[in-house]
Protein backbone atom coordinates (compact mmCIF):
# COMPACT_ATOMS: atom_id res chain seq x y z
CA UNK A 1 0.00 0.00 0.00
CA UNK A 2 1.30 3.44 -0.91
CA UNK A 3 0.49 6.25 1.47
CA UNK A 4 1.58 9.84 1.75
CA UNK A 5 2.37 10.75 5.34
CA UNK A 6 2.36 14.45 6.17
CA UNK A 7 2.77 15.76 9.71
CA UNK A 8 1.57 19.33 9.41
CA UNK A 9 0.10 20.52 12.69
CA UNK A 10 2.08 22.97 14.78
CA UNK A 11 2.31 20.51 17.69
CA UNK A 12 3.55 17.68 15.49
CA UNK A 13 6.12 19.86 13.74
CA UNK A 14 7.54 20.82 17.10
CA UNK A 15 7.87 17.17 18.06
CA UNK A 16 9.41 15.94 14.81
CA UNK A 17 9.04 16.40 11.08
CA UNK A 18 8.54 13.86 8.35
CA UNK A 19 7.21 13.97 4.85
CA UNK A 20 7.40 11.12 2.42
CA UNK A 21 5.71 8.92 -0.11
CA UNK A 22 6.35 5.46 1.23
CA UNK A 23 5.59 1.80 0.84
CA UNK A 24 4.72 1.00 4.42
CA UNK A 25 6.04 -2.57 4.17
CA UNK A 26 9.44 -1.59 2.75
CA UNK A 27 10.25 1.90 3.98
CA UNK A 28 13.30 2.64 6.11
CA UNK A 29 13.25 5.03 9.03
CA UNK A 30 16.01 7.62 9.36
CA UNK A 31 16.92 10.03 12.12
CA UNK A 32 18.92 12.90 10.64
CA UNK A 33 20.93 14.95 13.14
CA UNK A 34 22.05 18.40 11.97
CA UNK A 35 19.19 18.48 9.46
CA UNK A 36 19.25 22.28 9.16
CA UNK A 37 22.78 22.37 7.73
CA UNK A 38 23.82 22.05 4.09
CA UNK A 39 24.61 18.34 4.29
CA UNK A 40 21.76 17.33 6.58
CA UNK A 41 19.11 19.32 4.74
CA UNK A 42 20.00 17.84 1.36
CA UNK A 43 20.46 14.28 2.60
CA UNK A 44 17.05 14.51 4.28
CA UNK A 45 15.46 15.65 1.01
CA UNK A 46 17.16 12.86 -0.95
CA UNK A 47 16.08 10.20 1.53
CA UNK A 48 12.50 11.46 1.45
CA UNK A 49 12.48 11.55 -2.36
CA UNK A 50 13.61 7.91 -2.31
CA UNK A 51 10.51 7.00 -0.30
CA UNK A 52 11.92 6.87 3.21
CA UNK A 53 10.52 8.16 6.48
CA UNK A 54 12.75 10.88 7.93
CA UNK A 55 12.71 12.29 11.45
CA UNK A 56 14.67 15.11 13.02
CA UNK A 57 14.84 16.42 16.59
CA UNK A 58 12.91 19.67 17.06
CA UNK A 59 15.81 21.45 18.74
CA UNK A 60 19.57 21.61 18.37
CA UNK A 61 21.20 18.69 20.18
CA UNK A 62 23.51 19.70 23.01
CA UNK A 63 25.43 17.88 25.70
CA UNK A 64 22.61 18.83 28.07
CA UNK A 65 19.67 17.39 26.10
CA UNK A 66 21.55 14.49 24.48
CA UNK A 67 20.11 11.79 26.75
CA UNK A 68 16.48 12.79 26.24
CA UNK A 69 16.93 12.94 22.46
CA UNK A 70 18.59 9.52 22.37
CA UNK A 71 15.88 7.90 24.49
CA UNK A 72 13.15 9.33 22.29
CA UNK A 73 14.63 8.74 18.83
CA UNK A 74 17.12 5.85 19.04
CA UNK A 75 14.38 3.31 18.37
CA UNK A 76 14.28 -0.11 16.74
CA UNK A 77 15.41 -0.30 13.09
CA UNK A 78 16.22 3.43 12.87
CA UNK A 79 19.27 4.46 10.83
CA UNK A 80 20.89 7.44 12.53
CA UNK A 81 22.69 9.84 10.17
CA UNK A 82 24.89 12.35 11.99
CA UNK A 83 25.30 15.50 9.85
CA UNK A 84 26.26 17.82 12.71
CA UNK A 85 29.19 19.77 11.32
CA UNK A 86 30.75 22.17 13.78
CA UNK A 87 29.67 23.47 17.15
CA UNK A 88 26.72 22.37 19.24
CA UNK A 89 25.38 25.83 19.96
CA UNK A 90 24.21 28.53 17.50
CA UNK A 91 26.96 30.40 15.64
CA UNK A 92 29.70 28.31 17.21
CA UNK A 93 32.43 26.33 15.52
CA UNK A 94 35.14 28.95 15.26
CA UNK A 95 36.87 28.07 18.52
CA UNK A 96 38.57 24.82 19.41
CA UNK A 97 36.48 24.56 22.58
CA UNK A 98 33.29 24.57 20.51
CA UNK A 99 34.59 21.93 18.12
CA UNK A 100 35.89 19.79 20.98
CA UNK A 101 32.40 19.89 22.50
CA UNK A 102 31.15 18.63 19.14
CA UNK A 103 33.45 15.60 19.39
CA UNK A 104 32.24 14.99 22.96
CA UNK A 105 28.68 15.14 21.67
CA UNK A 106 29.50 12.44 19.12
CA UNK A 107 30.99 10.29 21.87
CA UNK A 108 27.76 10.64 23.84
CA UNK A 109 25.64 9.77 20.81
CA UNK A 110 27.67 6.65 20.14
CA UNK A 111 27.51 5.59 23.78
CA UNK A 112 23.71 5.72 23.73
CA UNK A 113 23.58 4.10 20.29
CA UNK A 114 25.56 1.03 21.38
CA UNK A 115 22.92 0.42 24.08
CA UNK A 116 20.02 0.79 21.66
CA UNK A 117 18.40 -1.48 19.07
CA UNK A 118 18.81 1.07 16.29
CA UNK A 119 19.84 -0.37 12.93
CA UNK A 120 22.90 1.70 12.00
CA UNK A 121 24.86 4.85 12.89
CA UNK A 122 26.42 6.88 10.07
CA UNK A 123 29.16 9.40 10.84
CA UNK A 124 30.71 11.66 8.19
CA UNK A 125 34.37 12.57 8.04
CA UNK A 126 36.17 14.57 5.37
CA UNK A 127 39.03 13.67 3.03
CA UNK A 128 40.83 16.69 4.49
CA UNK A 129 41.54 14.48 7.49
CA UNK A 130 43.30 11.68 5.64
CA UNK A 131 44.86 13.09 2.44
CA UNK A 132 48.33 14.48 3.12
CA UNK A 133 48.33 16.34 -0.21
CA UNK A 134 45.49 18.58 1.00
CA UNK A 135 46.43 21.68 2.98
CA UNK A 136 43.95 23.16 5.43
CA UNK A 137 43.41 26.90 5.72
CA UNK A 138 44.34 28.26 9.15
CA UNK A 139 40.76 29.37 9.82
CA UNK A 140 39.60 25.78 9.24
CA UNK A 141 42.27 23.97 11.27
CA UNK A 142 40.31 23.68 14.52
CA UNK A 143 37.28 22.40 12.58
CA UNK A 144 39.33 19.74 10.78
CA UNK A 145 41.06 18.77 14.03
CA UNK A 146 37.68 18.24 15.66
CA UNK A 147 36.65 16.07 12.70
CA UNK A 148 39.84 14.02 13.12
CA UNK A 149 39.01 13.55 16.80
CA UNK A 150 35.42 12.62 15.97
CA UNK A 151 36.51 10.10 13.33
CA UNK A 152 38.88 8.43 15.78
CA UNK A 153 36.12 8.21 18.37
CA UNK A 154 33.88 6.64 15.74
CA UNK A 155 36.54 4.10 14.73
CA UNK A 156 37.07 3.12 18.37
CA UNK A 157 33.38 2.38 18.85
CA UNK A 158 33.15 0.61 15.47
CA UNK A 159 35.74 -1.93 16.63
CA UNK A 160 33.16 -3.45 18.98
CA UNK A 161 29.92 -2.45 17.25
CA UNK A 162 29.77 -3.22 13.52
CA UNK A 163 26.59 -1.14 13.11
CA UNK A 164 28.71 2.02 13.34
CA UNK A 165 29.97 3.33 9.99
CA UNK A 166 32.37 6.17 9.11
CA UNK A 167 32.19 7.72 5.63
CA UNK A 168 34.88 10.13 4.41
CA UNK A 169 33.46 12.70 2.00
CA UNK A 170 35.05 14.80 -0.76
CA UNK A 171 34.04 18.45 -1.20
CA UNK A 172 30.47 18.73 -2.48
CA UNK A 173 30.00 21.47 -5.09
CA UNK A 174 26.69 23.24 -5.42
CA UNK A 175 25.36 26.70 -6.24
CA UNK A 176 23.89 27.03 -2.72
CA UNK A 177 27.02 26.14 -0.76
CA UNK A 178 27.51 28.26 2.36
CA UNK A 179 30.00 31.12 2.22
CA UNK A 180 33.54 30.29 3.24
CA UNK A 181 33.91 27.49 0.69
CA UNK A 182 36.41 27.84 -2.15
CA UNK A 183 34.02 27.29 -5.04
CA UNK A 184 31.28 29.68 -4.01
CA UNK A 185 33.69 32.39 -2.81
CA UNK A 186 35.72 32.21 -6.03
CA UNK A 187 32.66 32.60 -8.25
CA UNK A 188 31.24 35.41 -6.11
CA UNK A 189 34.59 37.23 -6.53
CA UNK A 190 33.96 37.37 -10.27
CA UNK A 191 30.64 39.14 -9.87
CA UNK A 192 32.13 41.52 -7.32
CA UNK A 193 35.13 42.08 -9.60
CA UNK A 194 37.41 41.28 -6.66
CA UNK A 195 40.80 39.55 -6.57
CA UNK A 196 40.95 36.12 -4.95
CA UNK A 197 43.90 34.94 -2.85
CA UNK A 198 44.87 31.27 -3.04
CA UNK A 199 46.97 30.40 -0.02
CA UNK A 200 47.79 26.82 -1.00
CA UNK A 201 47.79 26.71 -4.83
CA UNK A 202 49.45 23.28 -5.01
CA UNK A 203 47.12 21.70 -2.47
CA UNK A 204 44.94 18.92 -3.85
CA UNK A 205 41.17 19.25 -3.86
CA UNK A 206 38.73 16.36 -4.33
CA UNK A 207 35.29 17.35 -5.51
CA UNK A 208 31.96 15.80 -6.41
CA UNK A 209 28.98 17.54 -7.94
CA UNK A 210 25.84 18.01 -5.88
CA UNK A 211 23.44 15.83 -7.89
CA UNK A 212 25.62 12.74 -8.21
CA UNK A 213 26.72 13.01 -4.57
CA UNK A 214 23.27 13.06 -3.00
CA UNK A 215 22.02 10.37 -5.38
CA UNK A 216 24.93 8.09 -4.47
CA UNK A 217 25.28 8.84 -0.77
CA UNK A 218 21.75 7.59 0.00
CA UNK A 219 22.61 4.22 -1.57
CA UNK A 220 25.80 4.05 0.50
CA UNK A 221 23.98 4.93 3.74
CA UNK A 222 21.42 2.22 3.07
CA UNK A 223 23.79 -0.61 2.13
CA UNK A 224 27.26 0.12 3.52
CA UNK A 225 29.04 -2.90 5.00
CA UNK A 226 32.54 -1.53 5.64
CA UNK A 227 33.27 0.16 8.96
CA UNK A 228 35.22 2.87 7.11
CA UNK A 229 34.32 3.98 3.60
CA UNK A 230 35.89 6.66 1.37
CA UNK A 231 33.40 8.15 -1.08
CA UNK A 232 34.78 8.55 -4.60
CA UNK A 233 35.32 12.03 -6.06
CA UNK A 234 34.32 13.18 -9.54
CA UNK A 235 37.66 14.96 -9.97
CA UNK A 236 40.97 15.44 -8.18
CA UNK A 237 43.15 18.46 -8.99
CA UNK A 238 45.21 21.18 -7.39
CA UNK A 239 43.51 24.34 -6.21
CA UNK A 240 45.19 26.40 -8.94
CA UNK A 241 44.07 23.91 -11.62
CA UNK A 242 40.50 24.23 -10.34
CA UNK A 243 40.72 28.02 -10.41
CA UNK A 244 41.88 27.88 -14.05
CA UNK A 245 38.87 25.74 -14.95
CA UNK A 246 36.50 28.15 -13.18
CA UNK A 247 37.99 31.18 -14.92
CA UNK A 248 37.73 29.41 -18.27
CA UNK A 249 34.03 28.73 -17.69
CA UNK A 250 33.40 32.25 -16.40
CA UNK A 251 34.99 33.72 -19.54
CA UNK A 252 33.08 31.32 -21.81
CA UNK A 253 29.79 32.53 -20.35
CA UNK A 254 30.65 36.22 -20.60
CA UNK A 255 31.62 36.89 -16.99
CA UNK A 256 34.77 38.48 -15.59
CA UNK A 257 37.60 36.05 -14.91
CA UNK A 258 38.88 36.31 -11.35
CA UNK A 259 42.27 37.88 -10.74
CA UNK A 260 44.11 35.20 -8.78
CA UNK A 261 46.75 36.11 -6.20
CA UNK A 262 48.98 33.36 -4.87
CA UNK A 263 52.16 32.46 -3.11
CA UNK A 264 55.24 33.38 -5.17
CA UNK A 265 56.78 30.00 -4.39
CA UNK A 266 54.11 28.26 -6.48
CA UNK A 267 55.59 26.25 -9.32
CA UNK A 268 53.80 27.35 -12.51
CA UNK A 269 52.58 24.42 -14.57
CA UNK A 270 51.12 25.25 -17.97
CA UNK A 271 49.92 21.68 -18.61
CA UNK A 272 46.14 21.76 -18.86
CA UNK A 273 44.34 19.03 -16.95
CA UNK A 274 41.64 17.11 -18.83
CA UNK A 275 38.28 17.12 -17.04
CA UNK A 276 35.32 14.88 -17.67
CA UNK A 277 32.85 16.66 -19.99
CA UNK A 278 29.83 15.84 -17.83
CA UNK A 279 31.57 17.21 -14.73
CA UNK A 280 32.54 20.43 -16.55
CA UNK A 281 28.98 20.87 -17.81
CA UNK A 282 27.58 20.60 -14.28
CA UNK A 283 30.09 23.15 -12.95
CA UNK A 284 29.13 25.49 -15.78
CA UNK A 285 25.43 25.15 -14.88
CA UNK A 286 26.21 26.00 -11.26
CA UNK A 287 28.10 29.14 -12.34
CA UNK A 288 25.16 30.30 -14.47
CA UNK A 289 22.80 29.71 -11.52
CA UNK A 290 25.01 31.73 -9.18
CA UNK A 291 25.22 34.46 -11.82
CA UNK A 292 21.43 34.66 -11.87
CA UNK A 293 21.42 35.52 -8.16
CA UNK A 294 23.83 38.40 -8.79
CA UNK A 295 21.91 40.10 -11.57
Amino acid sequence: MIKRIIHSTYKELNSYWSYSLINLSKTRKYLVLGHNGFLGRNISSSLINNGNLVFAPPTRITLENLESVAKQYFTNDTIIVNCIASGVTPNSGGKFSDNYANAKLLEGLLEFFTKSNSHRFIQFGTVYEIDKDINTLMERVSYVNSKVLGSQICKNYAETDKRIKLIYLPTVLNHNQPEGRFFIDFIESSFGNLPFTIKYPDSKIKVVDYESFFRYICKVIDSIEESVYILSADATMTVVEFSKLLNKLLTKNGYHPVKVLMNKSHQINNNEIKFDDVFVKKIEEMIVTIAGRNL
